[in-house]
């Protein structure tokens, strides 16, 4: 959620705009290409710097993954496979409620509110290319 203190500009909004229309998980250099278009004065730097405030402020994912950092704008509760051949980042629906109170039960670190998971492996075009 934006507070009183941040303002919804409007390179703000084409950002987070752009990341609601794709489910792909784009770097911060593919929104500045997508953004350009639309906002042709736009700088990369401005781009990081509202990404940085929308993951801040808890609008935006990030995924960070052999040095850059790629964005999602889906905060309902998923996961995410990344393909170790090709790069590509899939979205992973998975019930994991009862994986809560596994954890709860066998460690002492107290109630977890939240976590991520990430998946490494080959997706199914790169699993099939090489059999």
């Amino acid at each position: 959620m934006i507070t009183n203190k941040q303002r919804l500009t409007s390179q703000k909004k084409i950002i987070m705009d752009y990341l609601a229309s794709v489910d792909t998980h784009p770097s911060a250099e593919i929104i500045y290409q997508a953004v350009k278009r639309k906002l042709p004065q736009i700088s990369l730097g401005t781009v990081y710097r509202n990404l940085k405030q929308l993951k801040k402020s808890g609008q935006v994912i990030h995924i960070p993954y052999r040095g850059t950092t790629y964005f999602d704008a889906n905060l309902k509760l998923h996961h995410h496979f990344i393909c170790l051949n090709c790069g590509r980042i899939i979205d992973f629906w998975s019930s994991t409620q009862n994986l809560n109170n596994v954890i709860g039960k066998q460690t002492d670190i107290g109630k977890i509110e939240s976590y991520k998971l990430i998946f490494y492996g080959k997706c199914h075009k790169c699993f099939s290319e090489e059999e």
